[in-house]
């Protein structure tokens, strides 16, 4: 990152799940971007075209909203595994925690803005749903599809179920789900989804 940076907090993300902010008020090259490039330069400088600067605090922020991009073909295909895998450890009667460490709102309104904005759901779960699957494909998907089609009992598919929603749905008494996000409103929003939810 260059000796300039070195002194600096530095944390590197993905910049294509969302913006990636350094805060460090404490240094002489002004807010820092992280960008498409992967690279950190400062702000003054310019820098890729999607990035996020900071101007003040010390802290790490992320401003990623899985709002927008909820059922996109990413999420099926996640969600597709996340549900073959709990069912695959569920074969045993013991019992077991699923700790979501990116866990977002839980459920969303594909109808919302956010979604309706990049229109992402279009293209994957709409997709997958209205395909005509063989069938060992229908019965891989099949605990996923379930659930999604749970959430949508007239057929129009209106909300989409994120992994800790999808995940809940499929506990048993004893097991137990820990949902973790780290974007203050949408923690806010993740609490009252599961709000006197003891599992």
């Amino acid at each position: 990152i260059g000796e300039r940076h070195a002194q600096h907090r530095i944390a590197l993300a993905d910049p294509l799940d969302g913006e990636v902010e350094i805060l460090d008020p404490g240094r002489e090259h002004g807010p820092q971007k992280i960008g498409c490039g992967g690279g950190v330069e400062c702000a003054h400088q310019g820098g890729p075209p999607c990035v996020s600067s900071a101007t003040n605090g010390s802290v790490l922020s992320m401003n990623y909203r899985h709002a927008y991009h909820a059922g996109n073909v990413g999420d099926v295909l996640k969600h597709i595994v996340v549900a073959r895998i709990v069912r695959y450890l569920q074969k045993k009667p013991s019992a077991i925690r699923v700790i979501d460490t990116h866990a977002g709102i839980g459920l969303y309104e594909l109808t919302a803005d956010e979604a309706a904005r990049t229109g992402e759901a279009e293209l994957g779960v709409s997709r997958v749903l209205a395909a005509e699957a063989p069938a060992d494909v229908a019965e891989l998907i099949a605990p996923w599809r379930e659930i999604v089609e749970a959430e949508n009992p007239d057929g129009t598919l209106r909300r989409y179920p994120g992994s800790p929603w999808l995940v809940r749905q499929m506990l048993r008494p004893q097991d137990r789900l820990t949902a973790v996000e780290l974007h203050p409103a949408d923690a806010e929003t993740l609490k009252d989804l599961f709000y006197g939810d003891v599992q």
